[in-house]
């Protein structure tokens, strides 16, 4: 009984701190988000004329309050591409408290279904594009990263080639206590015959590294991004290796 009571306890009290993160009220969340768009144009304005659009973000800053204020402030719905939690009734109440002002979560593997079941409605996709592709399986991209060897995700650049979507880099500052701005900076856009799925994704890595050095501090550095290394390359083999004597 003592781990099950654990677990429980456990559960309740990160409950309330995502209560308290994620269910706020507008006083003391939306409001005091405040969205400074890239070249002062507001979110509508930058939208305008696109069917798709790509957000890349990443666990810097807030990003818990980042897709409340979106649902306030953008027109076009937001979709969250995200991993289930695993204990079925928390994942529940994760989905509940980010809907709230509107944003939409997708579970990952249900994001194909979703994409063609929507055809041609004006949405934009939001993706933490920070995690680690940690199953031998996953498609990655290395790249030289605060100087390690990093691995990211290349899904990002294939879903904006797939849709011929404008991909945006979401850049979030905290400026005081309860106090954001989230700058939106384009870092890819269609025709796409000569950008690779990679460039993208190097695209969004640099910018993130960018964010970083400026602010290491917000930041979640305890998410393992190193956790798996990168396989080291086979040596050069000379012409005169093996050759009979």
């Amino acid at each position: 009984m003592l781990p099950i009571l654990a677990l429980s306890l456990a559960l309740v009290n990160l409950a309330s701190w995502y209560g308290h993160v994620l269910l706020p009220t507008a006083e003391t969340c939306i409001w005091t988000v405040v969205l400074s768009i890239t070249a002062a144009l507001a979110a509508g304005a930058l939208f305008a004329g696109l069917v798709y659009v790509v957000l890349l973000t990443a666990h810097y800053g807030n990003w818990e309050w980042l897709l409340l204020a979106a649902g306030v402030h953008f027109e076009m719905e937001i979709a969250v591409v995200y991993q289930p939690q695993r204990v079925a009734a928390f994942d529940e109440f994760l989905r509940r408290a980010r809907s709230r002002f509107g944003g939409r979560l997708i579970p990952r593997k249900d994001f194909v279904y979703d994409l063609l079941s929507h055809g041609e409605q004006v949405r934009a996709y939001a993706l933490i594009a920070d995690q680690t592709p940690k199953h031998k399986n996953d498609p990655r991209h290395w790249t030289r990263f605060l100087n390690q060897d990093t691995a990211f995700f290349v899904g990002a650049g294939k879903i904006a080639k797939f849709l011929e979507a404008n991909v945006f880099y979401v850049k979030m500052r905290r400026i005081r206590r309860g106090y954001y701005s989230v700058r939106l900076s384009v870092i890819a856009e269609p025709p796409y015959e000569e950008i690779a799925d990679a460039q993208i994704v190097e695209r969004y890595a640099q910018s993130l590294e960018q964010d970083i050095r400026e602010s290491p501090a917000d930041w979640l550095w305890q998410q393992k991004k190193w956790k798996i290394k990168r396989a080291a390359a086979p040596e050069a083999t000379s012409a005169t290796d093996g050759a009979a004597v």
